[in-house]
């Protein structure tokens, strides 16, 4: 008999019992690891803004001084900012700086006309904030037969489309300017101010509500002759004392 037919049984059991095990290990367990790369810095949305149509005739626009270029600056410092809108860009007393001259102010308009149209400019920006002064042209056409109850139907459809088009737009209504000397008699347009800006009352009291408030503005009292450049529009340092007005009734910073 041969020794080694004898000793290769022996050899393979202790080669299979001599096998290393390895230790059980979950497939689906994914390895740990510690990244060292830097975070992704945080996106910032875009700042909202305040759409602020200021509203009106050619006291609006600037004969030649206007209100919009101090009120511009007043607000200057708000958050989130304003942005003015209309379809309308003008800076009549060349107004030093950068400054937004978008407005709605129509030379020689009455609110019936203004009314008439505001569809129209309403479909190219949505305003949140209006601040309008309008009537003294209607004021003109007191000697024409122009009534106070047809100038308040057109200020009441006013209001209700600019809410239309945004129902929590904020409404700034001004009691508007007195006229002063212009070499002709008016005391009937006067007259026809003193009773619009009662109306204006009424208008803001009974249309104003909690989520689209309609407040009036003292643009009356306080402004005299001496603060109309020609009897109808203001002088410099009076379209400076309308924009802090505004700019208070809207809460400037």
């Amino acid at each position: 008999m041969s020794y080694t037919r004898l000793l290769v049984p022996w050899l393979l059991v202790v080669c299979v019992s001599c096998q290393r095990e390895e230790p059980d290990v979950d497939p689906a367990a994914a390895p740990t690891t510690v990244s060292t790369a830097e975070p992704a810095p945080a996106t910032t949305a875009p700042a909202q803004t305040v759409a602020l149509l200021p509203l009106g005739d050619s006291i609006t626009i600037g004969a030649p001084h206007t209100y919009r270029c101090e009120l511009h600056k007043a607000l200057a410092g708000a958050s989130p900012p304003y942005d003015f809108v209309g379809s309308l860009h003008h800076n009549p007393a060349r107004c030093p700086g950068t400054w937004d001259m978008d407005h709605e102010g129509h030379s020689g308009w009455t609110t019936a006309q203004i009314d008439d149209k505001l569809d129209g400019w309403l479909a190219g920006y949505t305003p949140d904030v209006a601040l309008i002064h309008l009537g003294t042209n209607d004021a003109f056409r007191a000697n024409r037969g122009a009534s106070v109850d047809a100038s308040e139907a057109s200020m009441r459809s006013i209001v209700a489309k600019l809410r239309a088009d945004n129902p929590e737009v904020k409404i700034f209504l001004a009691q508007i300017l007195p006229l002063g000397d212009m070499g002709r008699d008016n005391r009937r347009a006067n007259a026809f101010i003193t009773d619009w800006n009662d109306r204006l009352v009424d208008v803001a009291a009974s249309m104003g509500t909690g989520e689209s408030p309609v407040t009036l503005v003292d643009m009356h009292g306080g402004f005299g002759a001496v603060d109309l450049e020609d009897g109808i529009h203001p002088t410099a340092d009076a379209a400076a004392r309308m924009a802090a007005i505004w700019a208070e009734a809207v809460g400037a910073p």
